[in-house]
């Protein structure tokens, strides 16, 4: 049986249209990144439909066919989960079509842009804190008190001892230890180095 027999006579009902289709991938594959989803899959005009699947390993593959305002756009086809699919296009004229709905979403996206910028100037102090001793990447801590460098020496992380993981044991510069709240008596350094 020819493709054009195939198509002429794929199932384009409501169960086997596959709204979890990878759109990103499309996009990639057009060299268009960071794509962001239609708002609405179900009245995107690009639309997808199973033409064969298997099972391999622990992933569905395939041979899938896309279709753009109700035309036939795009066939793709993965043999196994660990193999990229493969892209083959109707024609140049259906590519560029998809592409520019594409990147008409990339560009009403960016007009909304909800990103969150950092301010340079944003007072961060000479520290941070962490509230837990699992969470402690260094054994180098500030004495906010005191502004002295202080050495973890013991740590509680015992489920048995759940009341103590905000506490450490640490060493000042004199000899003396104590026992220190991470949440209101010691902080975190900055990774930096020498101004």
């Amino acid at each position: 049986m020819k493709l054009a027999d195939l198509l002429a006579r794929l199932d384009r009902s409501r169960d086997n249209r596959n709204l979890h289709f990878c759109f990103t991938r499309i996009a990639e594959e057009l060299e268009l990144y960071n794509t962001l989803l239609p708002e609405d899959m179900q009245q995107c005009p690009l639309s997808c439909y199973t033409l064969s699947q298997w099972y391999c390993t622990d992933s569905y593959v395939g041979i899938d066919v896309y279709y753009f305002q109700d035309e036939c756009a795009l066939i793709t086809q993965q043999q196994s989960r660990g193999c990229s699919p493969d892209y083959y296009w109707a024609s140049a004229e259906m590519k560029a079509k998809v592409f520019t709905y594409i990147d008409s979403l990339q560009q009403v996206h960016e007009a909304d842009d909800h990103a969150s910028y950092f301010d340079p100037n944003e007072e961060m102090g000479e520290y941070h804190q962490v509230s837990y001793s699992s969470e402690l990447l260094t054994s180098t801590l500030l004495h906010i008190a005191s502004g002295e460098r202080v050495t973890v020496k013991q740590r509680w992380n015992d489920d048995s001892e759940i009341y103590r993981w905000s506490w450490v044991k640490v060493a000042f510069n004199d000899g003396h230890e104590a026992i220190l709240s991470l949440k209101t008596d010691l902080g975190v350094y900055y990774h930096l180095v020498d101004a």
